[in-house]
């Protein structure tokens, strides 16, 4: 299942992109960003379950080492490349090459064996869950990205905060109550597995910071897709570096240490992160260009080491 569940992620992400080269409008491309989406959710987990399940002790570190290539390195490419292609090209092309990686991969996995994970007993999908969890969500979101145009204050922003609460109540108490929760709750009670998953949610959080600051230079700065793209060299470079170096820290180490120094070094990235709100300046001026490359630095430094431990 796990192969034909990459297959189709690969699918999916086809899909999405031929919405999005196809749009003259928000519906195909709201529409394509939603299938990209669950072509995410197919192909991560499936590709890291295909890795485990034909690696084993140091030849699994080295796959889970390229594997992160590909999606840390990957999003420091795209962002990159991304922006010369918007520039160059137009952006629907960015949607163009993402096709031909898309059927590229497709090639590349044909012969891969299929690979099922061992069921003990038979469980269904928990719909319930997962229609709370979304709704949840969504609300969350809407009242972070909104809240300030609809006013803090506002019945709709109120009313949103109110619906994410008990949302989030109730999805607690539907999965605790279940044997196959749309999240197994039970397993955060073991603390390494809780501080890890904390953990790799902030840092991926600080991570998320990449398409902000592209944005903003965009929009706020007057930057070229290309230009913004430039600014992310140092993320590109030091994560496709130190990933292998990670790899072999964990193994000399073990995961605690590279944890812990994946997390302080994160945090002295954020503190270079604070020097973009210096009042009065523009802060993308060439004189700061270092800010970001040492901030970048620092920041997939901590993603190359700290991403194996996880894994």
């Amino acid at each position: 299942m796990r192969k034909k569940i990459t297959y189709i992620g690969l699918i999916l992400s086809i899909s999405g992109s031929l919405c999005l080269i196809l749009a003259q409008g928000a519906t195909l491309l709201i529409i394509g960003r939603i299938i990209q989406g669950f072509s995410a959710a197919c192909i991560m987990p499936a590709t890291i379950a295909l890795v485990k399940a034909y690696f084993d002790d140091a030849d699994r570190q080295r796959a889970l080492s390229y594997w992160s290539i590909g999606s840390w390195g990957g999003s420091g490419i795209c962002s990159f490349a991304g922006g010369a292609i918007a520039t160059y090209m137009g952006w629907k092309w960015i949607f163009v090459f993402s096709i031909i990686f898309a059927l590229l991969a497709m090639l590349l996995i044909k012969d891969t064996p299929e690979s099922k994970g061992e069921q003990t007993g038979s469980s269904k999908f928990d719909f319930s869950g997962f229609v709370v969890f979304v709704v949840t969500m969504i609300a969350l979101n809407v009242v972070i990205t909104r809240g300030a145009d609809f006013r803090w204050t506002s019945i709709l922003t109120l009313s949103l905060i109110a619906v994410t609460i008990i949302g989030t109540v109730v999805f607690l108490k539907i999965v605790t109550n279940k044997s196959n929760g749309f999240i197994d709750v039970a397993l955060f009670k073991n603390k390494p597995y809780t501080g890890a998953t904390i953990s790799n949610f902030l840092l991926n959080a600080v991570g998320g910071t990449l398409v902000v600051a592209n944005t903003y230079v965009q929009m706020g700065r007057g930057y070229t897709a290309f230009q913004s793209g430039m600014l992310s060299l140092g993320y590109l470079v030091c994560v496709l570096v130190m990933i292998r170096v990670g790899e072999k820290f964990l193994q000399r180490s073990g995961a605690r240490k590279p944890m812990i120094i994946g997390s302080l070094i994160s945090a002295i990235g954020i503190k270079f992160i604070g020097f973009n709100f210096l009042a009065g300046r523009n802060l993308y001026d060439r004189r700061f260009h270092w800010v970001y490359a040492i901030r970048d630095w620092f920041r997939n430094l901590c993603n190359s080491i700290y991403g194996h431990s996880c894994c």
